[in-house]
């Protein structure tokens, strides 16, 4: 990805609003879920006393960013939402 103007909805309403996460797996102390929108795994290692001891994160291709460019996702992730709130329904613009 060469700049923001490319880096899909999907992603972004992630970055902005959080995951939404879902159970794919709960067993021997260890916890799995998915996003509902961008399809993000997360795997958690549980203690006991169910407390996060390991987290681990597979992200689909496209989602990351570094450097510079991650800085500025922040930023231009919030501003294309608010302009395309005030045009379109978010969650038609996301689906």
């Amino acid at each position: 990805m060469t700049g923001l103007s490319e880096y899909p909805l999907r992603f972004a309403a992630c970055r902005d609003l959080g995951h939404a996460w879902f159970y794919l797996e709960w067993r021997n102390g260890t916890r799995a879920v998915r996003c509902q929108q961008c399809h993000t795994e997360r795997k958690d290692t549980l203690s006991s006393a169910f407390r996060v001891m390991k987290r681990r994160y597979n992200y689909p291709k496209g989602y990351t960013v570094s450097g510079q460019l991650r800085i500025e996702a922040a930023l231009e992730v919030r501003a294309r939402l608010a302009r395309l709130a005030k045009t379109q329904h978010i969650r038609w613009a996301v689906a």
